[in-house]
């Protein structure tokens, strides 16, 4: 066998592909060989060649169907990991309903169980009434001493010749009868008759047993009974009466308190009604306003005074400053200009006669005791976080080489915890709707990635790429985590949204929002830049649609927000301003050029402050010279009502080239955001948006987060305040101010202020202190 014929034997066993058959020329032979040999020489090179290709793509079959058999097994495991988890959730809230129903129906089987012994207690106060009176009546003809013998016992004493059976029995129960039908008079009549204060009295008494019957029990007069001694078996009601115990209010739950009666107790609450002495042996009771509205201060002041802010330690209550705030209010409530009657202090409220019922405390009497509680929301920073955005990460768990992952926001944290500023600020957080991402994306891009796969019923995968990491993701940058990203993206959105919505509605002063993925990247129908919805331009729609009030969008990112300026490109309700990297065009996404000024009604409300490519990095200097001669002087003419940030911190050191390349200190965001809080009555709200590497970032957003607080900034490094601005940097703010002169005539004085340093400016603009201190709402 020939070496052509081996080699085709071993390509048909699928061993090694056969090499090549080199063709050799003998040197001895100078004869050319014929027409016949060469073509055979060829089909035969040819077929090895196609047994080659074919053998190649049958392998490439074999590796594309070997991945797919891996990725669907990974998904498998997804989604059986999902639905345990959801079966447990499912199960642990039916285990929890079950729970709930048993205690509503032992609460509501104790409640009947009440209700049957109201009889029975009826009948024994009767028996006890009529014990009172035939003893009364001994103790009258002189017989007590022949009755009651010395030795104390009861149990030799006969009572058939004084009281008759069946009368007695008769009359028992007809009285009960008529004690059961008769109207509430009879509980003002009888002030010892409580249901809580029976119950407890009857859980101590040892006369009542459960070998009686229940006739017995309701007439036990009668002779028939098996006890021998009436008295024997009734001793403890010729005892002194037990001692007062509050109850509860005697006809179930209180009715809802109206607007006019918002004292912090309701009127009728148990915990006001008069002491025993002034209720008993009364048909209508008289109760004791002055300590009733004292009990009421008291436990106002108690119960405020112990209630610890969100984030704050439990402060124990210093008994001298409740007692000293107890008599101030009290002052208050008590009616200096009436008289007291002798021995008593009457509330202004009581009119007429010492004996007329009291009214119930009005809205000007409880007044006083909402300033008691801690200061109200309308002072302070508002925080937008939820942990669950956290989960939105790369399958292949590399943080490294995903920049935009959960371990950026969780130094950002810690930083904001290590400095005591988290603890300051109220949390908010909520899920997006729909309809608000729909105020800004496609209804095909909000199902994309707004719907999770596993609820819209699509494969995992639709728009998303197999990254060379082994994730997914929408580019290369942009990952996608089926389970959790889109419920980060909807929480991001949502939670700059009500932070938006509790600032322009007054219930918070400014705030932060702590937020990924982050959004001024993603446009209409697109997901870019680690970005899927464009947070900020939704929030700033809602804000639009609620209040009807204009918007400035401040982009501070060192990356262009394309999205963003596309969305508001032609509004002339909202003010778009950025302050990125240009470098002409070549630096990512390539948007923002000074040219870009808007176009049809919102020409000019479209502002793009382009650097250039520099040899050195662009750092405060430049970046305070443009908050100066363009951003500030705008947005005062523009009169917004609210100032939204694109907050991204990509511009600080430690970010290489491709990330951002410049050295903006962390100091210099926060005197960017005092700024801003001396305009549109200090309503300011950052989202954030880049910051990736570097403690920096951290830095940078608590330097924020303090001059929302009202702690003020300072530049921490003074040489930028000496410096003066790259002549480029001067040349890219003049081009942006001469595309706009036309739109906003204060750049045309305010531009001057470019060629100077910061320290020049501040000796003409002082900052005005007094103006931020005013906006502190305390």
């Amino acid at each position: 066998m020939d070496n052509a014929e081996k080699n085709e034997v071993t390509s048909k066993e699928g061993l090694v592909p056969p090499p090549i058959p080199r063709v050799t020329i003998d040197s001895s032979v100078t004869s050319v060989p014929g027409p016949t040999t060469t073509s055979l020489a060829l089909q035969q090179h040819d077929q090895i060649f196609y047994r080659q290709l074919l053998q190649l793509r049958q392998q490439q079959a074999a590796q594309q169907q070997i991945l797919q058999q891996q990725f669907n097994l990974q998904r498998q495991i997804l989604l059986e990991n999902q639905e345990k988890t959801l079966k447990n959730h499912f199960m642990e809230y039916l285990d929890q309903h079950k729970r709930l129903e048993e205690i509503n129906g032992k609460q509501e089987t104790s409640t009947d169980t009440k209700k049957s012994d109201v009889k029975h207690r009826l009948q024994e106060f009767v028996l006890q009434k009529k014990q009172r009176e035939i003893m009364n009546s001994m103790s009258i003809s002189g017989q007590p001493s022949s009755l009651l013998p010395k030795s104390g016992s009861y149990d030799d004493v006969s009572m058939e010749s004084t009281w008759p059976a069946g009368s007695e029995s008769e009359g028992t129960d007809a009285e009960v009868s008529s004690l059961l039908s008769s109207t509430s008079s009879f509980f003002k009549a009888v002030p010892r008759i409580s249901p809580v204060q029976e119950d407890e009295y009857l859980q101590s008494n040892p006369f009542q047993t459960a070998s009686r019957s229940p006739r017995s029990m309701a007439s036990p007069l009668s002779l028939g009974s098996s006890s021998s001694s009436l008295l024997e078996d009734y001793r403890g009601y010729l005892a002194a009466p037990p001692a007062y115990l509050p109850s509860p209010p005697r006809h179930g739950k209180l009715r809802p308190v109206g607007r006019t009666q918002s004292a912090p107790l309701p009127l009728g609450h148990p915990g006001l009604l008069a002491p025993p002495e002034l209720r008993q042996g009364k048909t209508s009771p008289e109760l004791d306003t002055h300590a009733m509205v004292k009990h009421q201060i008291r436990q106002s002041v108690l119960s405020r005074q112990n209630r610890s802010a969100p984030g704050d330690s439990f402060k124990s209550l210093d008994p001298m400053l409740a007692m000293a705030e107890l008599s101030q209010i009290q002052n208050r409530c008590l009616s200096s200009e009436e008289t007291p009657s002798p021995g008593k202090t009457r509330h202004s409220s009581q009119e007429g006669g010492g004996r007329s019922r009291p009214k119930p405390i009005s809205r000007t009497r409880s007044s006083p005791l909402v300033s008691l509680g801690s200061p109200g929301s309308a002072g302070r920073t508002g925080l937008a976080w939820d942990p669950v955005m956290l989960q939105h990460s790369c399958l292949c768990g590399d943080g490294v080489l995903h920049p935009e992952s959960p371990l950026r926001i969780e130094s950002i944290i810690n930083r904001l915890r290590e400095k005591g500023l988290l603890s300051r600020c109220e949390l908010v957080r909520r899920r997006a709707t729909l309809d608000e991402l729909r105020s800004c994306h496609s209804e095909q891009h909000v199902q994309m990635f707004g719907v999770s796969p596993l609820v819209r019923g699509a494969g995992g995968g639709q728009g998303v790429l197999r990254l060379p990491c082994g994730g997914w993701g929408v580019d290369s940058d942009t990952v996608w985590n089926d389970l959790h990203t889109p419920t980060a993206a909807k929480v991001a959105a949502g939670s700059l949204v009500e932070l938006v919505n509790k600032v322009g509605s007054g219930s918070l002063r400014n705030g932060f929002g702590l937020i990924r993925p982050p959004g001024h990247h993603a446009e209409t129908d697109q997901a870019l830049g680690f970005c899927f919805f464009n947070n900020v331009a939704i929030a700033a729609k809602q804000y639009r649609k609620n209040f009807n009030k204009r918007v400035a969008i401040l982009d501070w990112d060192v990356h262009h927000g394309n999205g963003t300026q596309k969305e508001f490109y032609s509004d002339p309700e909202v003010l778009y301003i950025s302050i990125h990297r240009h470098d002409g065009g070549n630096f990512f996404p390539g948007t923002g050029s000074p040219t870009e000024t808007g176009s049809g009604s919102g020409l000019g409300t479209t502002i793009n402050i382009a650097w250039s490519l520099s040899e050195v990095p662009l750092a405060d200097a430049e970046y305070l010279a443009a908050l100066r001669s363009v951003v500030l002087p705008v947005i005062k003419s523009f009169q917004p009502g609210l100032i939204l940030v694109s907050a991204g911190f990509d511009g600080t050191r430690g970010h290489p080239p491709t990330l951002g390349g410049y050295s903006v200190s962390p100091s210099c965001f926060g005197i960017f955001t005092y700024y801003l809080m001396q305009l549109a009555e200090g309503k300011v709200v950052l989202g954030l948006e880049g910051g990736y590497i570097g403690d920096e970032v951290g830095d940078a957003v608590a330097h924020c987060v303090g001059a929302l607080l009202g702690d003020g900034a300072v530049l921490l490094e003074p040489e930028e305040l000496q410096r003066l601005p790259t002549q480029q940097a001067v040349l890219d703010i003049q081009r942006t101010v001469n595309h706009h002169m036309s739109y906003w005539p204060v750049l045309g004085e305010s531009s001057k202020f470019a060629h100077v340093s910061h320290s020049q400016y501040l000796d003409s603009h002082p900052v005005d202190l007094n103006a931020v201190k005013r906006l502190q709402v305390e």
